[in-house]
């Protein structure tokens, strides 16, 4: 950038105007650099507290973001240990038909595709859901 400040000196910077006379002229006053540089260092504190205050803010949402990570997967892997492994489970016809009542109508839920669906009781006090294979069905060959 361009200056516009003059320069004063005591001595002769130049050989040009030795046929001037010597008048000594008192020291300019310094520059408006005070209010500048007021106005600057404020500027330069806005500044300067924006950038740690954007810093801060960046800081803390990214501890949040880590925070809910970690307790999401921790919720998973809860989950995944509350959920129950079951297989399949195999009883004797005469277990299943004391369960269902033999296959009593009271307690027939709904038909799919290959059978009737009663509910039983087993012994142990265990709700199930039975499906009783109709004779059309292929289904019980390949099991």
């Amino acid at each position: 950038r361009p200056s516009c400040f003059f320069r004063w000196e005591l001595y002769r910077f130049s050989g040009a105007f030795d046929s001037a006379t010597n008048v000594t002229s008192p020291p300019p006053s310094p520059p408006s650099s005070v209010t500048n540089q007021t106005n600057t260092t404020k500027k330069d504190k806005r500044i300067s507290g924006g950038i740690v205050a954007a810093i801060v803010i960046v800081i803390v949402v990214a501890i949040i973001l880590i925070a809910l990570g970690i307790i999401i997967f921790k919720r998973r892997k809860q989950n995944k240990a509350n959920t129950l492994q079951t297989e399949s489970v195999k009883f004797d016809l005469k277990t299943i038909e004391v369960a269902t009542s033999n296959f009593a109508e009271s307690n027939k839920l709904g038909e799919g595709g290959f059978g009737d669906v009663y509910k039983g009781v087993l012994p142990d006090g265990t709700e199930v859901a039975v499906k009783r294979l109709s004779k059309t069905s292929g289904q019980g060959e390949t099991e």
